[in-house]
């Protein structure tokens, strides 16, 4: 029998489960977990009350989850607790948002991945397009260039405001000679295809 994975993606406000059993996959969403915000009992009420209905009694044999505030050694026991009473024979993996973010991008590639945050508001207006244009060829100018892998590897982007801009990176990228690798708005398809 083939095993089946659960993988989530949870920022503060939601998180996208994705479901892979007998190749299929199956999307949910929920509200997000911080562990920040959230105590061990309140993830816990949380994964009972919003995830589990949706699942409907699959069994769950490999959980992998990622997230924010999970570089903190505290909040990975805390929330692998929440997770055990819940997915007690599945074995978990927990990492931080940033992994996600790499490994949706790239999966077991190597690539030079950025993460931008700009409004996307007005876009449009010149005054906007040329703020854009300019912080993002600064990001390009002060950050990228110094790293020396960017002739070899491609350039890729992950996050909503990222993809967005996804044209103006796509310019940037020719400007300085940079391949272009995957801008996608978020981590979970990349993921998906990493645990498959």
């Amino acid at each position: 029998m083939a095993s089946s994975k659960l993988i989530a993606d949870s920022g503060a406000t939601k998180a996208e489960w994705c479901l892979l059993e007998n190749r299929r996959k199956k999307i949910i969403f929920t509200q997000g977990i911080s562990p920040y915000f959230f105590n061990e009992e309140q993830i816990h009420n949380l994964l009972v009350k919003e995830l589990c209905p949706k699942l409907k009694n699959a069994r769950v044999d490999e959980l992998h989850y990622y997230g924010t505030g999970m570089r903190n050694p505290k909040n990975v026991a805390m929330l692998k607790r929440s997770l055990n009473l819940v997915f007690p024979q599945a074995g978990i993996d927990i990492n931080d948002d940033m992994v996600a973010a790499a490994r949706g991008l790239a999966g077991k590639k190597k690539v030079i991945a950025a993460f931008s945050l700009f409004l996307s508001e007005n876009r449009g207006h010149y005054m906007i397009e040329n703020i854009i244009e300019d912080g993002l060829n600064d990001f390009f100018f002060i950050h990228l260039q110094g790293y020396k892998e960017t002739s070899t590897l491609p350039v890729s982007f992950v996050g909503s405001i990222a993809y967005a801009f996804r044209d103006v990176l796509q310019e940037l990228c020719q400007t300085y000679k940079f391949e272009l690798g995957r801008v996608i708005k978020s981590p979970i398809e990349g993921l998906i295809d990493f645990h498959r």
